[in-house]
């Protein structure tokens, strides 16, 4: 018998107002990135991790994400 389960997505999403890198015109940038609450996804220590962990990863992804640098559309083509 095949058992289809669903798990919990927990998402962060951040936005971020910078100034192009080129030419100076303010630009925002969205982004929104997830984890599911779910066995497969482990810890160092080889333990599922908690809500609080998967939340403190993706804040600490989208917070060096937010850090980069951005060239708006027109200076990037």
């Amino acid at each position: 018998m095949l058992y289809h389960v669903t798990f919990d997505k927990i998402t962060l999403t951040k936005i971020k107002h910078c100034k192009c890198t080129s030419c100076g015109k303010k630009i925002r940038r969205q982004r929104t990135d997830y984890q599911t609450l779910s066995p497969y996804n482990k810890n160092a220590d080889g333990k599922p991790k908690t809500a609080g962990e998967i939340r403190a990863d993706l804040a600490d992804e989208l917070d060096k994400w937010a850090k980069e640098p951005e060239v708006c559309n027109a200076c990037s083509r």
